[in-house]
């Protein structure tokens, strides 16, 4: 009976429908060899737990080992993204940029950390995507979104590298694991400002 047993969970381990349904054919096996003696039905359960495991401790185990190794060698990259409508004037350019001018402005905010939250709301996260648009959101209203960048960054040269830099700065006593600012000027051209 248990070669039996054995080669019909073998078979199953390679036909994803029989995978499917391996716990309910646990709990069939192990109805019929209840009812047989106890020496027979100890040697039948192993046979079959060999193959077949339908508590939830084996999955669990493996969350912890993960979880464990979660600091070794790995990190989580979380960024936000946001947009903002700017004017600035380049007056040292030798271009067109000296003249008063404007651009449609994307803002990447991206936190480094090498650890999730292992309790509370936050379980199983990096930083809550809402927590950084608390702290950016409003430094955008405050000082970047349809303002004169000459006057609020307090600056005759507001290039993307500057603003970048300022925007980080701003943020990094506020955002723990802050790794980097990134600035779209335009669709295809764009400065990314971190620490080293």
């Amino acid at each position: 009976v248990m070669l039996a047993v054995n080669n019909i969970l073998r078979w199953g381990s390679r036909e994803s429908m029989v995978v499917r349904t391996r716990p309910l054919l646990y709990h069939h096996l192990t109805s019929i060899f209840t009812a047989k003696s106890s020496s027979f039905w100890n040697v039948g359960r192993r046979e079959i737990h060999q193959f077949v495991d339908p508590t939830p401790h084996a999955e669990k185990a493996q969350h912890e080992e993960m979880m464990k190794k979660q600091s070794v060698g790995r990190m989580w990259q979380v960024s936000k993204t946001f947009k903002f409508e700017a004017a600035h004037t380049l007056i040292h350019h030798d271009g067109k940029c000296s003249r008063p001018h404007g651009h449609s402005y994307v803002c990447t905010v991206e936190v480094h950390r090498d650890d999730l939250f292992q309790s509370g709301p936050k379980t199983n996260m990096v930083m809550d995507f809402g927590d950084i648009s608390k702290e950016v959101k409003p430094l955008i209203e405050s000082h970047l979104d349809h303002h004169d960048l000459n006057i609020t960054l307090n600056t005759d040269s507001p290039t993307a590298e500057y603003i970048a830099m300022w925007i980080y700065y701003r943020l990094k006593p506020k955002l723990k694991g802050l790794h980097s600012v990134t600035i779209y000027e335009t669709t295809t051209s764009s400065v990314t400002f971190k620490e080293t």
